[in-house]
This record gives C-alpha cells, sequence and structure tokens, in this order.
C-alpha cells in the first residue's frame, strides 16, 4: 500500500447517546484507500467503528515513509504524545462496551461485518466416549441420597460419556492450523537465503560505492542503521552476528533499500538481536547461496508462517491439541513391575521344613528419610509350612497371593531404593539369639535339627497370629547414565544382598543411613561392619510395566482391565508423591493408612508388666463395646482374606517403648459419621505358658486402650499425626463427653502414644482445610447470601492441588 506516513495526534469523542465516536486527524496523500479515507479524514468525522480503527492502525503500524521527495511529511515520525497513558478521566469519559456494542444495531453497519459477528454455530457440544479402567466404579454399601455431594462424585466417576464443548470453525482457520498447514506446503529449506545492503558482506561485494555515494532519493530521509550506530560496542555485536567471508553464522535478512528508512533506537536494537538468534537457527549458513535481495523481494505468507515457533504441546505437524479440549488424561508416571521369584536362607536348605517368613516392599526415599508408596505384603510359605500355624491361618483369598507389585515413580532419582523386610513368627527370646542359627547357618547333628524345628512348631501353634522383625534389605531403583539421565535398574534375577539383620532400637530410616553410611554398604555391593548379615537371597525380576498386563488389580482391589478373573492378579502399590498431582480425580479413592510409631510404657504401674507390647488396630462403627469385632474394611497382607476386621502390629522382645514400623491400610466407609473412629488395643505377649497345664490359654494381655475418632469438631478429618493419651479401660460409650471423668489414663492422661495418618481419597480433602470446609458445607441445599460468601472465600483460599483435583465436581 503506497501514501504518506500516518499519524495520530488526537482522539476526540463526538456527543453521541449511544455509541461513542472518534475524529483521527491524519496527514495521508491522495492515494489512500476509500475506506481508510473515510475513517482518518481530517474534513470529516465519521462514526467510530471498528473496522475504521483496525484499518486506520494497520496503516499507521505497515506504511513505510514516502520515497517521493515532493511530500512535505517526508521522515516525521509518530508523536510521542499518541503513546502517551490515556488519563483515568480521560478514560471515564469514553468508556468501550463491546458487549453492549455487539448487541446493538451498530454492528450491522460495519463494513466487514463478517469478520466481526460470531457465527450462531460457532460452539458445538461433542460427547466423547470415556474408558474405563475398571468395569465398576460404583463404592461398596453406598447409598443414594444420603450425601449430595457423595452423589455428584460417584455420578461424576461412573460417567461413561464426556461432552466436550468445542469451536467448531476452530480447527479451520485458527492460528494453529494455518502454521501446520505452511510447514506441510511450504519448508523454510525452500526459503532463498538473501544478502541486504547493510549486511557486510553486501557492502564489501557489491554496494560499496553506491552506499558511500547517496542516491538524490535519500536525501530528506533518516540516516540508515549503519550510519546511526554511534556505540563502538554496540556495532562489534551487530557486526558479530552477520555472515561474511570469515563466518558462517547468518545475518537477519531485512529489507533496507535506499527508497525506505527505518529508525530504531534501543529497544528495536534488542529486538533485532533476538530476532536475528531466531532467524540463525533456521537459516542455512553457507554463504555460497546467498543473493543479493531486491527492493521488491516478496515471501509468501506461509512460509513466513514457518518462520513463526509452533504454540502447541505436539510439536508434530498433525497435532490437534490446540483444536478444542481433551477429556480428563490420566496422568502417571515411571511405571515398575516388580516380580519376586525367590526367598532362601542357607539354613532353610539343610531342613526338611522351614518355618514360615512374610516379607513386605515399598519404595523409600533415602534424601527425605521416608517411604514413599505403600507397602506390598508376599510370602513364599508352602502349604506344608502353613499347616504349623494351625488355627492362625485364615482362608486365602487371590487378592492376597500375588507375588507381582507395579510400583509409580513420578519423579526418577537416584535416592530411590526398594526397601525388603522380613519377619517371622514372634519367638521367646532376644533378636540375637533368634537368629544365631540362621547366622551360624548350620546345624551339626540331626537333633540338633529336630529340636530346632520342635521349637519353631511350638511357637507356631501359640504365638502364630504375632510376627517380630528379622531382616531387611535394599537395591536402588535408578541409576545415572552417560547423558545425566535416570535409567531403572531393571533385568531379571536381581538380588537383594546383603540380607542386614534386623535391629530393635533402630527405626528404618537410621537403619538405612547406618548401611549407606559405611563404606561397605548396598551402593558398592558389600556388607556394613555395623550390621550383621544373615546368609540367604532374595531374588526380583524388575521391569517396565508401562504396556498392558492382565488381571491388575488397583490399590483399592479393583479390578482392571483385560482381566479374566482367574491366575495370580498383579498389584499396583499406591505411590505418594512429595508433591501433589495435578490432575483431577478420576475414579473412587477412599483409603486410609496408618503408621503406628512409639508407646511409652516405661512408667505404667499395674500387675502386668509391659514388655512384649503389640498393638491391634480396629475401625469401630460405635462405641458401645471395645470387644466387638470391627469393620470388616482392613486390608489384608498375604496369603489371607482380602478385607480383615482386625490388624496387628510387629512385637518388640522385652521393650516397653518401642518403635513401630507397620502399615495399616483401611478402606474408609463411604459416609463417616461421627461414631466412626480407630480403637487401638495395647497388649502385653506372653510368649510362654504360664501354667504349662492350660492349654489354650491366651497370649494377649490388654494393656490399654487409645481411640482416634476420624471426623473431629466442625467435621474436620482426622491430621497426619496425633499424639493420644492411654486410657487404662474403656466403658461403654467411651465417646460421649459425660464418660470422661469416669475413665482412668495411664500416667494421668499424658499423650504416650504416636501415630500418623494418611489419607488417599478422591471424596475427602483431607490435606486442604479450606477444600474440606467448602465440600462439606456442599450438603446444604438452601444456603443465605452470608454462608454462601463465606463459603467463596473458603473457595478462593483453597491449594491449587485441591481446586485441579476436584475441579469436574465443583464445575
Amino acid at each position: 500500500m503506497s501514501g504518506g506516513k500516518v499519524m495520530f495526534p488526537s482522539l476526540k469523542r463526538e456527543k453521541s447517546p449511544s455509541l461513542p465516536a472518534v475524529t483521527l486527524s491524519v496527514d495521508s496523500s491522495t492515494n489512500n484507500d476509500n475506506a481508510l479515507a473515510d475513517a482518518t479524514s481530517p474534513t470529516s468525522s465519521k462514526r467510530f467503528s471498528l473496522t475504521h480503527l483496525a484499518l486506520a492502525s494497520s496503516s499507521a503500524v505497515t506504511s513505510p515513509p514516502s520515497s517521493s521527495p515532493s511530500s512535505p511529511q517526508q521522515g516525521k515520525r509518530v508523536p510521542d504524545s499518541y503513546f502517551r497513558e490515556t488519563p483515568e478521566d480521560e478514560l471515564a469519559q469514553y468508556p468501550m462496551d463491546f458487549e453492549k456494542y455487539y448487541e446493538s444495531k451498530e454492528v450491522s453497519r460495519e463494513p466487514l461485518k463478517d469478520l466481526v459477528i460470531i457465527p450462531t454455530d460457532e460452539l458445538e457440544v461433542v460427547p466423547v466416549r470415556r474408558e474405563f479402567r475398571h468395569a465398576d466404579s460404583t463404592p461398596k454399601n453406598y447409598t443414594r441420597g444420603t450425601s449430595l455431594f457423595l452423589d455428584d462424585c460417584v455420578d461424576t466417576y461412573r460417567k461413561d460419556v464426556y461432552k466436550v464443548v468445542r469451536r467448531k470453525y476452530h480447527a479451520k482457520f485458527s492460528a494453529a492450523t494455518i502454521r501446520r498447514q505452511s510447514n506441510s506446503n511450504a519448508s523454510t529449506n525452500s526459503m532463498p537465503f538473501e544478502l541486504y545492503q547493510i549486511d557486510p558482506l553486501a557492502r564489501s561485494e557489491s554496494v560499496d560505492e553506491e552506499l558511500a555515494q547517496p542516491s538524490p532519493t535519500m536525501r530528506g530521509a533518516r540516516p540508515s542503521i549503519s550510519a546511526e550506530r554511534k556505540d563502538s560496542a554496540s556495532m562489534e555485536r551487530r557486526e558479530s552476528t552477520v555472515t561474511d567471508k570469515r563466518s558462517s553464522r547468518p545475518t537477519l535478512p531485512m529489507d533496507i533499500s535506499p527508497q525506505s528508512s527505518v529508525d530504531l533506537e534501543g529497544e528495536d536494537e534488542l529486538h533485532l538481536d533476538y530476532v536475528d538468534k531466531k532467524v540463525a537457527s533456521i537459516i542455512p549458513s553457507s554463504p555460497a547461496s546467498c543473493t543479493l535481495a531486491s527492493p521488491t523481494s516478496i515471501v509468501p505468507r506461509t512460509t513466513l508462517f514457518s518462520l513463526t515457533p509452533n504454540s502447541d504441546s505436539d510439536p508434530s505437524p498433525s497435532s490437534s491439541s490446540r483444536d478444542y479440549p481433551l477429556p480428563y488424561s490420566r496422568k502417571t508416571g515411571v511405571q515398575i513391575l516388580v516380580e519376586v521369584t525367590k526367598l532362601e536362607f542357607r539354613l532353610s536348605n539343610q531342613l526338611d521344613e522351614a518355618e514360615p517368613f512374610y516379607c513386605s516392599m515399598f519404595v523409600y526415599d533415602q534424601a527425605r528419610r521416608m517411604r514413599v508408596s505403600e507397602t506390598f505384603y508376599f510370602d513364599f510359605n508352602s502349604d506344608k509350612t502353613e499347616k504349623m500355624l494351625g488355627i492362625h491361618q485364615g482362608p486365602k483369598e487371590r487378592e492376597t497371593c500375588s507375588k507381582r507389585a507395579i510400583f509409580q515413580v513420578t519423579h526418577p532419582n537416584q535416592d530411590l531404593f526398594l526397601f525388603l523386610r522380613v519377619e517371622k513368627v514372634l519367638q521367646g527370646g532376644d533378636l540375637e539369639d533368634v537368629c544365631e542359627p540362621y547366622i551360624r547357618a548350620t546345624l551339626k547333628t540331626d537333633k540338633d535339627k529336630e529340636k530346632f524345628m520342635t521349637q519353631a512348631r511350638q511357637f507356631c501353634g501359640r504365638l502364630g497370629t504375632f510376627r517380630q522383625g528379622f531382616c531387611w534389605s535394599m537395591i536402588p531403583l535408578f541409576m545415572e547414565d552417560k547423558a545425566g539421565m535416570q535409567e531403572l535398574s531393571q533385568g531379571d534375577g536381581i538380588t537383594f544382598a546383603p540380607l542386614y539383620r534386623h535391629k530393635t532400637d533402630m527405626a528404618d530410616a537410621v537403619m538405612v543411613d547406618t548401611a549407606l553410611g559405611d563404606p561397605g554398604s548396598v551402593k558398592t555391593g558389600g556388607s556394613s561392619k555395623k550390621l550383621k548379615n544373615i546368609p540367604g537371597v532374595c531374588m526380583v525380576n524388575i521391569k517396565d510395566a508401562s504396556g498392558t498386563l492382565a488381571n491388575r488389580i488397583t490399590p483399592s482391589y479393583a479390578a482392571v482391565a483385560p482381566s479374566d478373573g482367574k491366575g495370580e492378579v498383579v498389584r499396583e502399590v499406591e505411590e505418594f508423591p512429595r508433591v501433589a498431582r495435578l490432575a483431577p480425580h478420576l475414579d473412587y479413592v477412599h483409603l486410609l493408612y496408618v503408621y503406628p510409631e512409639t508407646i511409652n510404657f516405661s512408667n505404667r504401674s499395674g500387675s502386668v508388666n509391659a514388655r512384649n507390647i503389640c498393638i491391634k488396630v480396629s475401625l469401630m462403627a460405635n462405641d458401645d463395646n471395645v470387644n466387638q469385632e470391627g469393620i470388616k474394611a482392613i486390608f489384608g497382607r498375604s496369603s489371607c482374606e482380602a478385607l480383615v476386621t482386625k490388624a496387628y502390629t510387629g512385637v518388640t522382645y522385652h521393650s516397653k517403648t518401642p518403635n513401630f514400623y507397620d502399615e495399616i491400610k483401611i478402606a474408609l466407609p463411604v459416609h463417616i459419621l461421627p461414631s466412626h473412629h480407630l480403637l487401638f488395643t495395647f497388649y502385653h505377649i506372653a510368649c510362654q505358658r504360664a501354667d504349662k497345664d492350660q492349654i489354650h490359654d491366651s497370649p494377649a494381655v490388654p494393656l490399654g486402650y487409645a481411640v482416634l475418632p476420624l471426623l473431629g469438631p466442625g467435621g474436620k478429618f482426622i491430621s497426619e499425626e496425633e499424639n493420644l493419651p492411654v486410657a487404662m479401660e474403656c466403658p461403654p460409650k467411651y465417646l460421649s463427653p459425660q464418660m470422661e471423668n469416669i475413665m482412668r489414663y495411664v500416667e494421668n492422661k499424658k499423650q504416650l502414644f504416636q501415630v500418623r495418618t494418611r489419607v488417599v481419597s478422591s471424596v475427602y480433602a483431607s490435606s486442604d482445610r479450606n477444600m474440606s470446609r467448602f465440600l462439606g458445607s456442599l450438603e446444604d441445599e438452601v444456603v443465605n447470601p452470608e454462608e454462601a460468601q463465606e463459603l467463596l472465600r473458603y473457595l478462593s483460599a483453597s491449594k491449587v492441588e485441591s481446586l485441579v483435583q476436584f475441579f469436574h465436581v465443583l464445575m
């Protein structure tokens, strides 16, 4: 488009009852387009329209200065007053309500109204079929109508069709689509690599004389870029980015001809430096292919689009991720399949019958000194070995008989280890004495072997329910490759070695630090001098589980397709990431993990000496009687029922202040009531019979009780760490405030018991107090304005993670 430079000295509003109007004062030649002349004529004042302003703005920005010597406006710049900020009082006099303007009749007078008016069929609702991982997403014992919010959650997790609202024509006319078309039709390699008169190579070879003697057409114009450079450091920087005979770095293709001039200030120079770097990465660097550009060089539009970076998340030309939003997707990290193949001790090879052992495995973060996954339980006990347990061995279900598990890791790093723990049936005596035969790994005579097995059968028959720590080991999950990337330590026949004897006076973190702090640790394959080894081996196969596996079950024991309901299952292990996932909940999950930490009975008085302490954990529905069975909602460990009514912790022999390492996993009720609570019963385990003639005496003697309600004051869910007092006895209705003065506590209600909990739920936002309050208030169908404002404050103060996780439910 030819013509003079367009300037905007002022913007004035005309009086109009319905729509503000502006008068644009323009200096222009007679060659301007009619539409632009009508919009910018200094002698006419027309009603303001979006088309006029767009044309005027486009002309002001893109029109080059006239090369005609007769033009009186040649070389003039846009006045600085145009770029000044508009005062607030002037803005108040010039409101622009686009919605009001769009709904008025004025929009029909737009010269290009087809570009302004949105088509009536622009938006469309497209149903998208959802793929479920498991067949039934309905929670057990669910009664509709009890909770409005819970009904919304269940409906969302069971929804089989998503409704996607998208723009119908966006895929055809969006910038991303044009860019993909330009990338497919025009390659950057096909663009000619041109030299311009501003480039040093062009000046030195072809236009030195012409630039030394400017033509008359350049008189009166502003100096060129090369003549205006005054800063020597800036000049060196510019010339270092331009291609010459001694460098292969390309130049910026600018069309600076004698018929045009450009005025660049400091900000423009920074912009050009940035564009230089961008163009340098895509323009060929071979000077042989360079040709001097003519002032009339024209590059096709599609070719220019190929120079701009693609803003799509998927760089492939066929990506359509920006055309319309995709349904909620399931985000997973590195999935690791661990298959346990073998557990043997050297002493067991000398015996015709081995005593039972129970194993557990989880992912441990050595840097954070904590576990970052739930525990996977398994064992290798044969039917012959299980007969030693007698009545303590109950029925088995396939969910608890698996030896394959899938661990998920969102952030792989070298501090992650696969931790193995081995337990055995509780046996009277110190752990050092119990482990001594396995450490020596030899029984000389048949009489010694028979004595050893007779003693094992006696303890299994009497104490088969209770266990004690035996040994442990760990292996690194990831190693750093040559490129600095984290690579999974996968393979067949990976061995846990050495197997360290369990230390009753050390927590897991202390034992790991002791092993890794020694020069001969598991990182180097040696044995620690501070920890005794038990001759034995545990072997696993570690593989990438990103593919499809049959008979998978979720941490909630829900079958994942494909599943035939037969054969050995593959258990998915819940991950505890250090940062909450920014992804919405897609399935119903409602789990509680309980970790008893410590108990201090050193000052407890009574007839029973509290030493071999064990804790029974139960989920109770009411407080009628502490001796009644709890809810069948606790996940079984290995070779037992899938759900049981109680779980027991390990026992530390002759310790009044033991440290516990157990994990109790509980399926929370769908509807949590104020009467639901965790009941901790403390026992002293008598390893020897007080009366040898009495056969059916119980080895567990009650010591006290601790109670932890699931819902606190105001409906708040239980926190992560709790310190609880221990009551010596719990009468009926022990949760009522009236019974508080009747109950007797150990050490005058001192908080002796420490327990830690973790909630993994797509129904309760236990880690976000504000979101929990907001979701809990959704039970009321009618809310007054004051309560609504308070709820919105809770919602605005919620964590971003909670808003994302419950986004589809909130909407």
